[in-house]
């Protein structure tokens, strides 16, 4: 059994994970069906590609810079934009009607370039030419007059448009033509400068990779992952020139768990803060899971649905980092997997289900959730590996919504647990109505809310229990309040680590929370992930606290872990309080050739452990 307690959470809750890119079907957000779709399913962004080529002439013209910018000024670019079905989305504003924004990917079908005027400036595996001059701008001139130009077009349209990346997945392709992360970085500065001196609102991202920035690394050549390869450079690149808003790339399959996207947004915001004192955010444009054909609902559950709510309760849990997450695809279907969110047919799929059950949450308030996890006796029963979300069986996220309390819970176990639910700040409001569902393998159906204050519940194998309490205040003449808790990442360090990690290896570091621990914080989280590829490492990790010493087992399985700090902080006289991680397995990397190739030119190995102490304010 586990209790929990609300308090209101002073940051609007997330939004930006009920997304969907729309490369087919788009002309569906035309019409009063698909509007309809996008608002019952909580949709916020929906991404339209938007093929470069299109707006130039399809004959075997070649067009220097000064042509093609009169080829944009006679207004011809814009007369072949209006033939795509992209602009009939926008200009029919269904997506807005609906609630939703587009987000626009400048881009190119893969590893080609079309029409001749557009070969021309390519290389034979479709990476964009640098042309002469002395200056990254000058060399990229023809490339960011053609991306500007048809930015342009689609602004024209809807001038509300503020979201837009560069490029697709060029680690998939720019090898191929003897060209890195650091060549990419020179294109995608080129053209964001002039994106930002015509539009200087409009957020800006890249590089679009195919996969997550720190993931499980491959032994594929030429960087494929790519935080050496290709993210690293960009923000060396545009961060101090503030030219990029968010790193933006796509996550499949095990890419999209849990550990490996909070671990990529770990690393990230520690690098950033730690080299650049800025935070950037990250838009995850694709993600799912392979099926390899249509399956039947409990495979279709299990192996797709259920691991894509796992990933947004993930995200749900860091409302700053996330600027969007896009499912792939609205009704993409493609020879390897089949990605439908929708299928074909315009039936709906179980993952259709995760956004109508999530989205009740959408925003709204985040509220403070404590629970104490439950004990399973029934040793048959196996549950997911939950050490990105805290470790623990069940999983929960509430929010304030208008006048609404919404708590979605989740047993990650194959076997029902019992659970017992208090709602410690409720005994003053008034439940008007409630309202509740499950979505497991066998379907979406309506159930029982569970009564207000407190409740003993069973959750059922693998499921999702959403339940939403239409509330006021006893007080009539006042509007009900809970108190009030903000996250607040407080300090980060990040230290190199040996690639053959060994046993008994120590990190001893301080954490500077000088202004924040006379504040009181309601509770205390360790964010702990590492940049690399050791194999499963349990850490203790030793806090100095103010009555005595505490420590904590990490179970990390070479990614990103997280843990309550189990007491109150000592601090030093420089406000500095002293916290030791110790290795008790240990790690060895057997093909160090392999992660060699990986880091893109770097003269050595080298891992790193990166760690956050996140406090929640009252």
């Amino acid at each position: 059994t586990f209790s929990k307690s609300f308090s209101h959470h002073s940051k609007i809750y997330i939004r930006y994970v009920f997304a969907h890119s729309a490369y087919n079907s788009p002309n569906d957000f035309t019409m009063k069906e698909g509007i309809q779709f996008l608002k019952q399913h909580n949709i916020d962004f929906v991404g339209l590609g938007q093929i470069l080529g299109r707006v130039l002439p399809s004959s075997m013209s070649a067009l220097n810079t000064t042509m093609l910018r009169q080829w944009f000024e006679s207004g011809e670019a814009w007369n072949l934009y209006q033939t795509t079905v992209e602009y009939k989305v926008l200009q029919s504003r269904g997506i807005h009607t609906a609630g939703a924004n587009p987000f626009i990917y400048l881009k190119n079908p893969d590893g080609s370039c079309f029409p001749y005027a557009e070969q021309l400036n390519c290389y034979s595996s479709g990476t964009p030419v640098a042309l002469n001059g002395s200056t990254v701008e000058e060399r990229f001139l023809w490339w960011s007059t053609l991306f500007s130009g048809y930015f342009n077009c689609c602004k024209r349209i809807d001038p509300s448009i503020d979201y837009v990346h560069i490029w697709n997945e060029p680690n998939v392709h720019f090898y191929m033509d003897g060209k890195d992360g650091h060549y990419y970085a020179q294109f995608y500065t080129a053209v964001a400068v002039s994106l930002r001196k015509q539009w200087p609102d409009v957020k800006i991202g890249g590089p679009v990779l195919w996969d997550v920035p720190i993931g499980p690394f491959t032994t594929k050549d030429n960087c494929y992952d790519d935080w050496y390869g290709y993210v690293k450079p960009l923000v060396d690149e545009a961060l101090p020139k503030d030219l990029i808003d968010f790193v933006d790339f796509h996550a499949y399959d095990i890419h999209a768990s849990p550990e490996v996207l909070l671990n990529s947004l770990q690393t990230l915001e520690s690098y950033t803060w730690l080299a650049y004192k800025k935070h950037l955010p990250v838009s995850i444009t694709e993600t799912n899971y392979c099926l390899q054909s249509v399956q039947n609902r409990e495979i279709r559950f299990q192996n797709r649905t259920f691991p894509l709510l796992l990933s947004t309760l993930a995200l749900m849990r860091r409302p700053d980092l996330v600027i969007t997450r896009q499912i792939f695809d609205y009704k993409a279907n493609t020879s390897s997997c089949f990605y439908a969110f929708v299928n074909g047919d315009n039936s709906l799929t179980p993952d259709t289900e995760l956004y109508y059950l999530m989205g009740q949450l959408a925003g709204g308030h985040r509220l403070h959730v404590n629970f104490t996890d439950a004990q399973i006796s029934d040793d048959s029963c196996s549950c997911y590996d939950t050490s990105a979300l805290g470790n623990t069986k069940i999983l929960a996220e509430a929010a304030s919504v208008g006048d609404n309390i919404t708590l979605a819970l989740v047993n990650t176990c194959n076997c029902s647990i019992d659970v017992s639910l208090i709602f410690e700040d409720g005994s003053g409001l008034e439940v008007l109505s409630s309202w509740a569902a499950v979505s497991d393998s066998t379907s979406l159906r309506e159930v029982k809310a569970p009564l207000w204050p407190k409740d003993e519940i069973a959750l059922l194998p693998l499921s999702l229990l959403v339940a939403s309490y239409h509330v006021k205040s006893h007080q009539s003449s006042k509007k009900y309040s809970l108190s009030s808790v903000m996250p607040t990442n407080v300090s980060t360090v990040m230290k190199e680590i040996p690639v053959d990690i060994p046993c008994g290896y120590k990190i001893d570091t301080t954490f500077n929370i000088t202004q924040e621990i006379v504040r009181s914080p309601a509770a205390v989280y360790l964010n702990f992930g590492i940049l690399g590829k050791p194999s499963t490492l349990n850490w203790s990790v030793t806090f100095n606290c103010k009555t005595e010493q505490a420590t904590v087992l990490v179970s990390s399985p070479g990614t990103f872990s997280e843990v309550a700090v189990p007491c109150t902080l000592q601090t030093n006289s420089e406000g500095l309080t002293e916290v030791l991680f110790t290795t008790v397995t240990c790690a060895k990397v057997e093909a160090k050739e392999d992660f060699q190739k990986l880091l893109c030119g770097n003269s050595s190995p080298a891992y790193f452990a990166s760690a956050t102490l996140t406090f929640h304010f009252t």
